[in-house]
């Protein structure tokens, strides 16, 4: 599990993984957007599996949840 904020509003920080997964071999599963409060992506490779939860932090830009399962 990792964690980091970010400057940038949720809907930047999702179309970046969008983006960047695919190239590095994952493939998008479900996805799940609340506004521009919440956003989840789900990204599988080999037998591992990645979530990515981004939320809207109130004094601006985003906090970045990614876990892995195997």
């Amino acid at each position: 599990m990792i964690s980091f904020k970010s400057p940038d509003a949720p809907g930047v920080v999702a179309d970046y993984y969008r983006q960047q997964m695919p190239t590095q071999g994952w493939t998008a599963g479900e996805e799940s957007v609340m506004g521009e409060d919440l956003i989840t992506l789900s990204y599988s490779k080999d037998a591992r599996t990645l979530s990515i939860m981004i939320t809207k932090e109130s004094s601006g830009g985003s906090s970045v949840l990614i876990t892995e399962a195997k």
